[in-house]
Parts: structure tokens; C-alpha cells; sequence
């Protein structure tokens, strides 16, 4: 496979976890300014999300959902480094996790056009108690939900270490028309600019999505 070809100053920010036997993760890609990101300032990052979504997602799936890692990778050059944390935050709702293949859709504008419309995130399905029928999450997740994803952003625009600050989420597109672009394209995605979705998602579009 070829190698995708780099970003200059954004990361890749990754999130990874385990519900029961499956795994999940969440990309999201952040610009950042200021001085080139060491490994310690990537862990300094890595760790202060890790927390974020102990602070305000924890409380939405069961216990057998995990978040295990945070892993933060600057896509400048083949010399950019990488940080991670490792929280490993259990969910503590007190009912058990929906399905596996069920998913919390989290749409972002673009003034692009593309094929597939416009960036978007799948997070794992929440806790049974989320739903308000078989078809539709509940009003309260999706204010937490937004609660979670302002406070996100604000990290995305703010956070810094080492003389490296975050300068604002963002979406990279690596290919165009079918072809691998010669330079990816960034577009920026403006904080409070999301809409979480009441439809229940997949990715593996079993149950369907917007």
C-alpha cells in the first residue's frame, strides 16, 4: 500500500477501545501552530483528552466499554513525532451497551464538495438506557453528547505544551475523484460547528445512516 504523503502541521489524533470482544476507534485531525510537537507535549495532549472523555462520556456506555488509548501523531514529515496516553476509563452507565454494530453518527459542515458530502465521526453505540425507541438515541445524550464535543473543540483550539498549540480541528481529504491527491487537503472545522444525529447509526449500515 502506498504511504500517504504528509500534512504539514496537523495531527492525527486517534482514539481506541475495546466494547466486550470488538474493538472501536474515532479519528479526528487537529492543525497546531507554534513549535514542532515533541513526544512529551503529544503525551501532554494525549492525556488531557483521555480525561476529557472520562469527564463527560464515560457516563453514556456500560461497563464493558473501554477507551484504551489516546494516540497523537504529527503527519508534518517521517520525522514527526508521536505521543500517547493510555486511560483505560470504563463506561459506568448502569444499564449494558446497544448493539455492536450500532453507532452515535457526528456530522461536520464542509464547504467542499466531495463524494461522501461532508467529514463525519461514528463513536460507539451508548448504553440502552440512551434510547427513546429502536430507531433513535434519547434528547439527553445528544445535549451530553454536544456538551462532550464543545468541550473537545475548545481542546482543539487551545491546548499547548512545549511551545506547540493546537490551532483547531480539521478533516484531511487524501484523495479526489478516485486519485490520490499530490497534497491532501485540509479543511478547517469551526468550533461549535457539529450536529449530532437522534437516527442511530452504523458504519456497516445495518441499521442505516444519514
Amino acid at each position: 500500500m502506498t504511504a500517504r504523503p504528509f500534512v504539514a502541521n496537523v495531527v492525527k489524533i486517534e482514539y481506541f477501545g475495546t466494547t466486550g470482544f470488538y474493538n472501536w476507534a474515532v479519528i479526528h485531525h487537529c492543525n497546531w501552530s507554534g513549535a514542532s510537537p515533541s513526544v512529551a507535549a503529544l503525551d501532554s495532549f494525549a492525556t488531557t483528552l483521555g480525561t476529557l472523555w472520562g469527564t463527560d462520556m464515560k457516563a453514556e456506555y456500560g461497563s464493558a466499554l473501554f477507551l484504551n488509548t489516546v494516540t497523537i501523531t504529527d503527519l508534518t514529515n517521517a520525522l514527526g513525532n508521536q505521543g500517547v496516553a493510555s486511560p483505560n476509563i470504563a463506561g459506568t452507565a448502569a444499564s449494558a451497551n446497544t448493539a455492536q454494530n450500532a453507532a452515535i453518527l457526528v456530522n461536520y459542515p464542509s464547504s467542499i464538495r466531495y463524494r461522501g458530502g461532508h467529514p463525519r465521526s461514528y463513536y460507539p453505540g451508548a448504553a440502552s438506557n440512551t434510547l427513546a425507541d429502536d430507531t433513535h438515541w434519547n434528547s439527553t445524550l445528544i445535549t451530553n453528547v454536544g456538551t462532550y464535543l464543545t468541550a473537545l473543540q475548545n481542546d482543539y483550539n487551545t491546548l499547548t505544551s512545549g511551545g506547540t498549540t493546537l490551532a483547531g480541528q480539521c478533516a484531511v481529504s487524501y484523495v479526489t475523484a478516485g486519485a490520490p491527491r499530490v497534497t491532501p487537503l485540509v479543511m478547517n472545522i469551526a468550533p461549535g460547528s457539529y450536529t449530532v444525529e437522534a437516527r442511530i447509526a452504523s458504519q456497516r449500515r445495518r441499521i442505516g445512516r444519514k
